[in-house]
């Protein structure tokens, strides 16, 4: 009989420091829980405006973008210009550079056609003289 009084002694102390480890890990749980309660309720509240701002740079960004992009249009039409300009200068200085090789041939033949002419008035006033 002292044997099974001890047992229901040893059961007895058993069951009763599993229910200080019982309560004291059920607190715990309390406390965790109600800490990762008031960590979501904080986070909900800074992260909507943050989402809500981040929205906003989205949108401001798709309009910069869209400006951007009608600019890129803008400046590309300007460059085709501009080549369009160089081709046409390109054009008129080779034209110019034929114009200036005419006349310095024309140049070159009227110093000969000087030169012959003054050979041959030279030549006709020695024969008559």
């Amino acid at each position: 009989m002292e044997f099974v009084v001890f047992l229901w002694g040893v059961i007895a102390a058993t069951l009763l420091v599993v229910a200080v480890f019982h309560i004291r890990t059920m607190i715990e749980i309390r406390r965790t829980v109600t800490t990762a309660r008031e960590c979501l309720i904080r986070l909900d509240a800074e992260l909507s405006p943050t989402i809500r701002e981040a929205r906003e740079v989205v949108e401001g960004l798709k309009v910069t973008v869209g400006g951007v992009a009608s600019r890129v249009e803008d400046l590309k039409s300007a460059m085709e210009s501009v080549g369009d300009t160089g081709r046409s200068i390109s054009r008129i200085n080779c034209a110019v550079g034929e114009v200036a090789d005419f006349i310095s041939r024309v140049s070159l033949f009227s110093t000969g056609i000087k030169a012959a002419a003054s050979y041959v008035v030279s030549r006709i006033s020695r024969r008559r003289g």
